[in-house]
């Protein structure tokens, strides 16, 4: 199974409690899945694209999660921006 698919639908089943807990389990998911990708071809763009794109599908699994949409919308993505902006992209 994907590694996203498996944290969103352990997130979304309740099987991982706590605010802080489904953060951290969001944003290691997310490592992995990157880690263990293929190498990446395209812009900073891109990759910034195709990282929102998988922390929305993440946020997605439980919106009442505070600490879960806060995560990526509030502190990844700019992290993701920021980086790709002093890559010269953005």
């Amino acid at each position: 199974m994907d590694m996203l698919v498996g944290t969103r639908n352990t997130i979304r089943d309740m099987v991982v409690h706590g605010a802080p807990a489904i953060a951290i389990s969001a944003a290691l998911s997310l490592a992995v899945e990157v880690f263990n990708m293929e190498p990446f071809v395209g812009t900073s763009e891109n990759a910034a694209s195709f990282l929102f794109h998988k922390l929305d599908y993440l946020v997605s699994s439980r919106l009442t999660a505070v600490n879960l949409s806060m995560m990526p919308q509030i502190k990844l993505k700019d992290v993701i921006t920021k980086s790709f902006a002093s890559s010269g992209g953005f």
